[in-house]
């Protein structure tokens, strides 16, 4: 049994691992951290004007294969979605692949939210780069997305993605007063109990709403409603209003492991309280 002021060290592979890498702030303090490195690839992406919003649901899937990395920017609305596609050099060309679909990249810089100054955005227009300067969609030292904001996401099994687009493309007109862009990807399975992807590959869709923390949380409900029937997993670090006890598998083992290494809940709070109490 651990006592206060304990060190613990944990590995892959460690009984307890998959319960500790998405722990919530609920299990210690980490220390010290020891990463997988691989060596460096260059990137690059590439924007891809949308206007066939409304064959979003049959295609996701063709759009979400473009690339290693593919966001799909919408405002659930009639106006052009942006296919953000991002691949590493020497990685198979995607261009056959859009270009089946009848797209073709941008020939200028565009941010994700309609309106704005892409200079905070990553090189686009398939310049090489490295990872960190292609893989996020804004520039380090730079303003992320529109900088005053809230957010909400949420995941759901890959299957369900062609139905949750329709669900939500039905009800995007009660978005718009709060909405400033949306996005949707996927994200492959994982093992890692709390971990939205846990035993599921996801198709995730991820909502930047305005500061008007009103607006925000009153749109939030009505996606929440929305994909309701694909019991979506929201992103914890983001607004949601969720019930989230049943949506994963193993949250009493996590909780048998919160209890052991901090029997007194010392690091549980009033979020605690809240969402997983």
């Amino acid at each position: 049994m651990l006592t206060p002021g304990d060190v613990a060290t944990v590995r892959r592979g460690d009984p307890d691992f998959d319960g500790v890498v998405v722990n919530l702030g609920l299990l210690g303090v980490v220390t010290a951290l020891e990463l997988d490195a691989v060596p460096a690839v260059d990137h690059r992406q590439v924007v891809l004007p949308d206007a066939d919003v409304a064959s979003l649901p049959d295609r996701l899937a063709d759009l979400h294969r473009l690339g290693r990395s593919v966001s799909v920017f919408t405002r659930w609305d009639d106006a052009p979605s942006h296919v953000w596609v991002k691949w590493r050099d020497g990685d198979p060309d995607p261009a056959p692949g859009w270009e089946t679909l009848g797209l073709a990249p941008a020939t200028e810089e565009l941010h994700p939210i309609p309106g704005l100054d892409p200079v905070h955005c990553t090189a686009q227009q398939g310049v090489p780069g490295p990872w960190v300067e292609r893989l996020p969609h804004f520039r380090p030292g730079f303003l992320p997305s529109a900088g005053d904001e809230v957010q909400s996401e949420y995941h759901l099994a890959a299957q369900h993605g062609p139905a949750a687009v329709r669900a939500l493309q039905e009800v995007g007109h009660l978005l718009d007063s709060a909405l400033l862009t949306s996005e949707i990807r996927a994200v492959a399975a994982d093992d890692l109990w709390l971990s939205p992807q846990s035993g599921q590959d996801t198709c995730s869709f991820h909502f930047t709403w305005t500061a008007d923390l009103t607006l925000s949380s009153a749109a939030a409900l009505v996606v929440e409603h929305a994909l309701e029937p694909f019991t979506p997993r929201p992103h914890w670090g983001k607004h949601f209003a969720l019930d989230v006890r049943g949506l994963y598998p193993r949250l009493p083992d996590f909780e048998a492991l919160r209890r052991r290494l901090d029997p007194d809940g010392v690091l549980a709070g009033p979020w605690y309280d809240r969402v997983l109490a």
